[in-house]
């Protein structure tokens, strides 16, 4: 499977305008997320770092927290990559696509 990213404008702004209701759903899920670790406590509790309302649930209920953010497990490898191998230098303009050096699946950028 091949990724293409960075490239067209109106997708990116089609998911810009999905994010706002997307985030008013997730956190109509804390009071359900307090309730649940009321009624099955947990050791503890590990919670992405976009759901700030797990750390506080967690805390007031004195059960330990471990925060991780998800996009650090594709973004920091892609970063890596771009840092130590620049394929990014090595295309003649901004419209031409370049591979990301060592991933598991190809995945290919637009300079910005």
């Amino acid at each position: 499977m091949a990724y293409l990213l960075g490239k067209p404008q109106h997708d990116q702004q089609q998911i810009g305008w999905l994010a706002g209701p997307f985030a008013v759903i997730v956190d109509l899920l804390a009071p359900l997320f307090v309730d649940l670790l009321r009624r099955r406590p947990a050791d503890a509790v590990v919670f992405d770092g976009v759901l700030p309302w797990a750390a506080t649930a967690a805390a007031r209920l004195r059960i330990p927290r471990y925060a991780f953010t998800g996009t650090g497990c594709f973004a920091l490898p892609v970063q890596r990559a771009l840092l130590l191998h620049a394929p990014q230098d090595r295309v003649a303009s901004d419209d031409e696509p370049f591979l990301v050096p060592g991933l598991p699946d190809a995945v290919r950028l637009f300079r910005p």
